[in-house]
């Protein structure tokens, strides 16, 4: 029979608010920005873009409760990869993680490359120096590819040495971030037009029902992150029954950040343009601020000070982002290492700080390839990744039905079914064309797919082969009278 998984240990360094900072930071990166104007509008307008984040943020609650149930159950590292292996066996276990991995890494990978378009769109090409050249029509520039290794490397060595001032950073990020977000719900309210400026409420070139839809279809990519604390359950300082409160407050603060930059960007448009339709509609021929809507509003609104606390916010959200996705990755892969899944050269922690240091490496080098190979690539990958966060939902749903159905919990069985059904749904809008709602996969981006399943069955069969048996299922129950020592291991602390 196949050992469990380990019950690793990387001490506990991770407080509420540095919880609930990690999965906000990892929520909202540099596409809360940005995508307002290239995703949002165009295609539900601010009304379909509130209702359609609305949707998705009751959904990813609904998950979250089906996270807390499965973190108390297995209160380590590895998050979904854990509870597909242990309620599903081997296979579940590394189709849940190989997606999920790849899913965090490319995540982490698109805030870097942030870096880019901050520079072409913001900063007058500053950052366009030395050689370039091409990759799928786009063009990568050997300074901004520097600028973005160089962080990546400052970032790693920083999670590498110290967690707990891993932790500290990522607060610091995010509370750059909310002091923003008060920042502009201040000024909406204070603006002259009000949300009448917004109006119309949907786009009116596409249907509303399928606009709003197209809105949804991209929750499993807008808020992939809250679960990425159910990686550190071994880190947390605080009672694990508290880290459901936790991740729902996080979606919220999500939902509220996108909604809000999407209302902004729709409430001030330029000059020359009668409303936000024309204005979104002519984006392409811009250059500058005024061909990112949120960015243009805050000049607008608040001026040269408006920019620079935006540009503080922005920095905020790339950083947050690339953290945070890299202590999602380092931890999902050090717990695959340490179920036999991966080489266990990979679940190597640093002897001071404990850190897993060849996981963040691995992680951290697959963001840096990203740059290398451009934004039209990383673009593909990231379409393609939103079905394996929404795999990572539906495992940990399923999971949740399969102990709860066992031990006669019928509303974990129900919230288990329904999340497992809905994570379905949201797998199917993205690989199944349908033409009404426009939401599926790129032809490239399904080749990738298509690519990565192939090399994970090549991976995994050697490793299969040398495995004797299936897990058997867990023991103990899905609710909260469980032992205590199953529950919530010995509190210690690192770093010290």
């Amino acid at each position: 029979m196949r050992p469990m998984a380990k019950k690793t240990s990387h001490g506990r360094t991770l407080t509420p608010l540095g919880a609930w900072a990690l999965a906000f930071g990892s929520i909202v990166g540099w596409g809360a920005f940005i995508m307002p104007g290239t995703s949002f509008l165009p295609n539900g307008g601010p009304l379909g873009t509130a209702i359609g984040f609305g949707i998705g943020a009751g959904i990813m609650v609904l998950i979250a409760v089906n996270y807390r149930v499965m973190i108390r159950r297995f209160p380590r590292s590895g998050g979904s990869f854990v509870y597909a292996q242990e309620a599903f066996g081997t296979a579940h276990g590394f189709a849940c993680g190989w997606f999920l991995v790849l899913a965090f890494v490319s995540f982490m990978a698109q805030n870097a490359a942030a870096i880019a378009l901050i520079s072409r769109n913001l900063m007058n090409h500053v950052l366009e120096f030395g050689f370039s050249y091409s990759v799928a029509g786009y063009r990568v520039s050997a300074g901004e590819v520097l600028v973005s290794l160089v962080l990546l490397a400052i970032l790693y060595v920083v999670a590498v040495r110290s967690r707990r001032l891993t932790y500290v950073l990522e607060t610091l990020f995010v509370a750059s971030m909310m002091v923003f977000l008060v920042v502009v719900a201040v000024v909406l309210v204070q603006n002259p037009g009000g949300l009448a400026a917004c109006a119309p409420a949907f786009n009116p070139g596409k249907n509303p029902v399928t606009g709003t839809l197209v809105v949804l279809s991209m929750a499993p990519w807008a808020f992939l992150g809250f679960d990425v604390i159910s990686q550190t359950a071994d880190e947390f300082t605080f009672p694990i029954r508290r880290a459901a409160g936790i991740m729902v407050a996080a979606i919220l603060a999500g939902f509220l950040f996108y909604v809000l930059l999407t209302v902004l960007g729709a409430a001030v448009v330029p000059e020359g343009f009668a409303g936000w339709p024309d204005y979104v509609a002519a984006l392409g021929s811009l250059d500058g601020i005024r061909s990112v809507p949120v960015f243009n509003a805050v000049f607008t609104l608040m001026g040269a000070r408006g920019i620079l606390l935006l540009d503080v916010a922005a920095l905020g959200a790339v950083l947050s982002g690339m953290l945070g996705f890299g202590i999602g990755a380092s931890r999902l892969l050090c717990a695959m290492a340490d179920a036999g899944q991966l080489p266990s050269w990979t679940a190597f922690r640093h002897p001071r700080s404990g850190a897993p240091a060849h996981a963040l490496l691995l992680a951290f080098i697959g963001a840096a390839i990203f740059q290398v190979l451009g934004r039209s690539v990383l673009t593909w990958v990231m379409d393609m990744s939103s079905v394996g966060a929404a795999l990572s939902f539906l495992y940990t749903s399923a999971a949740t039905w399969k102990y709860a159905k066992a031990e006669g919990r019928t509303a974990l069985k129900v919230t288990g079914a329904v999340g497992a059904g809905l994570s379905a749904v949201f797998i199917l809008l993205l690989v199944v064309p349908i033409p009404q709602v426009g939401a599926s996969l790129g032809v490239e981006s399904l080749v990738f797919l298509a690519a990565w399943v192939v090399l994970g069955l090549n991976f995994y069969m050697p490793h299969r082969q040398k495995a004797p048996g299936e897990a058997e299922p867990s023991e103990f129950r899905v609710t909260d009278d469980a032992p205590r020592e199953q529950m919530e291991p010995e509190l210690r602390t690192d770093d010290e």
